[in-house]
């Protein structure tokens, strides 16, 4: 997989992390999202790394501003607070104000939007006088406090302590609210300390919640560390860990694009009869740019004891990381024995622009002795913008009968 569509894939997780309610105004927030970019965060929170892993994290980061209401920079949440409260030292009292209402719902809490502004200004506000007050919001259980509570988390990823971790950890442990607890789990795996991943580690072990123990997958893949690529292959190798959950871990050490992890999919790959799994490591496989992956995927494809299936599934991952040219492919061809390998060989040259490609599909049409593969290669030149294809189909047509 290229960095542009990694990119692409963290910034689609990313949404799925913080999609929006309905109604929500995005052409306005991709604005504000903007103008944050362009000198709002002067924090210096985003961590150094490849620019594509600081945009992953920092479209997750801003999204999670979709949250907060876009009139909410610091400077109006402060005087929104003041006008509120009437006490110009009130010090975000109004966060941790007792609504009073366990059961009312949030179309009855009052200044719902003064206090999210509040929170919103905590971004802005010196760790040691921010973290109590998100400490105060998370301990809430009344109806009124899950909006504040879900931005909270977030709030306290950003304001990194030696508490941090502790805090997230018992958000996803102890908050009723489900989204709390993903966004925890989510922001855990953004923090830079090691005990994160243990934290990581044992909601893993603890929780019986399917799509908890996916998002905690995803958040490991994220930490980088050795310790949390060791937890997703002893996942991905459980078999009484859930299927999804395997597949899951399996998928983004495909992403790590590391020799090791490579290695080990390799191995794993002769370790299990499920064919599910099997597909999911030929993919991951063929996201590294090691080299040794191609040859092994290679290797399935001339596999006669393995299913067509799944040799095809490899031929075709080869073929659209860019992996095999049309010589290699014109010997797949050649030794393949079944009539579908021998089809999607047709179908991999076909999506290849170079000469080379066109030439093996022209030899094919012309010289194969299967009337119904001779028409696929015919079919599949038919589509081709090479000039030599619709010559070649010119010939054919005006070829003399016997």
């Amino acid at each position: 997989m290229t960095e542009r569509q990694f990119e692409e894939f963290l910034r689609n997780a990313a949404q799925d992390y913080n999609r929006p309610p309905e109604g929500t105004p995005h052409t306005e927030i991709w604005a504000e999202i903007d103008d944050s970019r362009n000198g709002g965060w002067q924090r210096g929170q985003w961590r150094e790394a490849a620019p594509w892993w600081s945009w992953g994290r920092g479209i997750a980061a801003t999204l999670a501003l979709w949250l907060f209401p876009l009139t909410a920079v610091a400077g109006g949440a402060a005087l929104a607070i003041n006008h509120w409260s009437g006490d110009s030292g009130s010090e975000f009292s109004v966060l941790a104000a007792d609504h009073g209402h366990e059961g009312e719902q949030h179309g009855e809490c009052n200044d719902v939007d003064t206090r999210v502004a509040a929170l919103n200004a905590l971004l802005q506000m010196d760790t040691e006088q921010a973290m109590p007050i998100l400490m105060d919001v998370l301990e809430r259980r009344d109806a009124c406090s899950v909006e504040l509570r879900r931005k909270a988390v977030f709030l306290v990823s950003q304001h990194e302590t030696r508490e941090t971790v502790d805090i997230l950890l018992r958000a996803v442990r102890e908050d009723p609210d489900e989204e709390v607890q993903q966004q925890a789990v989510f922001w855990l795996g953004q923090t830079s300390a090691d005990d994160a991943v243990t934290a990581l580690e044992s909601i893993l072990q603890g929780s019986d919640d399917i799509e908890l123990q996916k998002k905690v997958i995803f958040s490991l893949s994220q930490h980088g560390s050795s310790r949390a690529g060791r937890i997703l292959r002893d996942v991905a190798l459980d078999s009484r860990a859930h299927e999804e959950v395997r597949e899951q871990a399996i998928f983004w050490l495909g992403q790590e694009g590391s020799s090791e992890d490579a290695a080990f999919l390799m191995d794993m790959y002769k370790e299990i009869d499920d064919r599910d799994l099997k597909e999911k490591v030929i993919f991951a496989v063929s996201q590294n740019s090691d080299r040794d992956g191609d040859e092994w995927l290679l290797s399935l494809v001339r596999d006669m004891n393995e299913s067509v299936d799944l040799r095809k599934n490899a031929l075709f991952w080869v073929g659209q990381e860019g992996d095999i040219d049309a010589s290699e492919l014109r010997e797949l061809y050649n030794d393949a024995a079944e009539f579908e390998l021998k089809e999607h060989v047709i179908f991999v040259l076909s999506q290849f622009d170079e000469v080379d490609a066109v030439d093996e599909l022209m030899n094919i049409a012309r010289n194969e002795t299967n009337a119904d593969l001779r028409d696929k290669a015919i079919f599949w030149l038919g589509q081709s913008d090479d000039e030599r294809a619709a010559e070649f189909l010119a010939e054919l047509i005006n070829k003399p009968t016997r």
